[in-house]
């Protein structure tokens, strides 16, 4: 049997479908937004997890704007920093900021203030440097950049999003 779809019936089978769809995405987000912050921090302390095995370590997450990036975990094997750049290439010649000197060890939710507003939609790179032995970290230092156990360089590329967690951010007055 054919089905007969005259002008008149298409408006009515549209809205219908609409009506339908919307209920479907109403219901989806009702069913999955309640646990999207249980979903971010358990994957957060899975890659938090996973670095503590390293002898260096470099975790950054989606962050809100601002003046201030949050490097959620860093793990050093010799005493270094953090240094800020923002995301255009993978050059290191847009420099933002750079952490406090950082003794060996595990460090958490270190703050770098950044010489720009770091805005919604841009990526920066954190990337994690071995100190020279001068504790001091500037354009053209000879600190080198840290190194996992595969040869590859410590970086970690996160995105700036109004809508994220401002997690330890939130905290400062």
């Amino acid at each position: 049997a054919m089905i007969n779809l005259s002008g008149r019936h298409i408006i009515p089978l549209t809205l219908g479908i609409g009506f339908v769809v919307i209920l479907a995405l109403l219901f989806g987000s009702w069913f999955f937004l309640p646990d999207a912050p249980r979903i971010h921090e358990r994957a957060r302390k899975q890659a938090i997890s996973h670095a503590e095995d390293q002898r260096n370590a470099l975790f950054t997450y989606t962050q809100t704007p601002g003046h201030v990036a949050s490097i959620d975990y860093v793990k050093l094997e010799k005493p270094g920093f953090v240094a800020l750049y923002e995301e255009i290439d993978t050059s290191l010649n847009n420099f933002l900021g750079v952490s406090a000197f950082l003794v060996a060890g595990e460090h958490k939710d270190i703050l770098i203030t950044a010489n720009k507003i770091l805005e919604h939609g841009d990526r920066y790179r954190a990337v994690l440097f071995v100190d020279n032995g001068n504790e001091a970290f500037y354009s053209g230092s000879k600190d080198e950049v840290a190194m996992d156990e595969d040869g590859s360089s410590l970086t970690s590329v996160f995105l700036i999003d109004k809508n994220a967690d401002p997690g330890i951010k939130g905290k400062i007055k």
